[in-house]
């Protein structure tokens, strides 16, 4: 490794997750510099075309290809060589920052190319979630780099029949934080798990009937929210009458943005609104 490769493995990036903070701080390479300030959107879903070589693609089967989708804040640079004597040849970037990403115990999700896209993921060190690196249009000279923080995942709490039962009875309803695929309803294995105590629930009370309504924060487009709450509260339903309950007994209602129990201007707030409700039917 040369020594201006060695410079650079110093200085492009700085991980803070072991420290107070969970997200990256990034600097350029040495002899380069960011063109201007990077566009920052606080919270949405970032997309980029991937062949898989991890097990971090989502439904992204290993070799395929397809978008990875990532949820978070997302911060984009343009970075730009300050001189032709600081220029790198993009393979030496790509590596830098793949082998700035494995000593953080990460890796890079994609197969990659010389100018990209190339992905790193970088798990932060309290184990909740991951910070992403996107490597775009890279030519040396110039390329984008895209650092996004991904939001709180929507962990499944565990909750078991009892429990479910004794919130119905109490309130009427139950919130469940059931955890999907992002953009998607595609439930993850936890959330199978919590469908299996929704099923016990009912086979416990085989005269309780159940409106499962899907909710979701206000990041992106309501009409968008309204068809994926849908497609959440249809996959639970799915997957519980696959459990052997009679669909009869259920109705699927995607309720969208409209009726949050937490404020949707900060990342807690949206990780709370995006649940998804059993209501009791009489």
């Amino acid at each position: 490794m040369s020594s201006r490769s060695s410079r650079f493995l110093l200085s492009a990036l700085c991980v803070l997750s072991l420290a107070s903070a969970h997200a990256l701080e990034v600097t350029p390479p040495r002899g380069y510099q960011f063109s201007r300030p990077p566009e920052v959107k606080q919270h949405g879903i970032y997309t980029v075309y991937i062949r898989c070589a991890s097990k971090f693609c989502g439904s992204i089967a290993t070799g395929k290809t397809g978008d990875l989708e990532l949820e978070g804040k997302t911060s984009r640079y343009t970075v730009n060589a300050i001189s032709d004597q600081n220029e790198m040849d993009s393979r030496s970037i790509n590596k830098e920052y793949l082998a700035l990403a494995t000593k953080a115990g990460g890796a890079q999700v994609d197969e990659g190319n010389s100018i990209g896209p190339n992905v790193y993921r970088i798990p932060r060190a309290n184990g909740k979630g991951a910070d992403w690196i996107v490597i775009e249009h890279n030519y040396g000279r110039r390329f984008e780099m895209t650092v996004i923080e991904e939001a709180a995942q929507e962990l499944t709490a565990t909750i078991t029949a009892s429990q479910m039962g004794q919130s119905i009875d109490a309130s009427g309803s139950v919130a469940l934080y059931i955890e999907f695929d992002t953009a998607k309803a595609t439930l993850k294995p936890a959330g199978e798990a919590t469908v299996k105590e929704i099923a016990a629930l009912l086979k416990s009370q085989p005269a309780l009937r159940l409106s499962v309504e899907g909710h979701t924060d206000n990041v992106g487009q309501a009409a968008d929210n309204k068809r994926l709450s849908q497609a959440r509260a249809e996959a639970v339903m799915k997957a519980v009458v696959a459990q052997g309950i009679d669909a009869k007994r259920l109705k699927a209602v995607g309720q969208g943005q409209e009726y949050p129990i937490a404020d949707n201007r900060t990342e807690e707030g949206r990780g709370k609104n995006r649940r998804v409700e059993l209501v009791k039917m009489k």
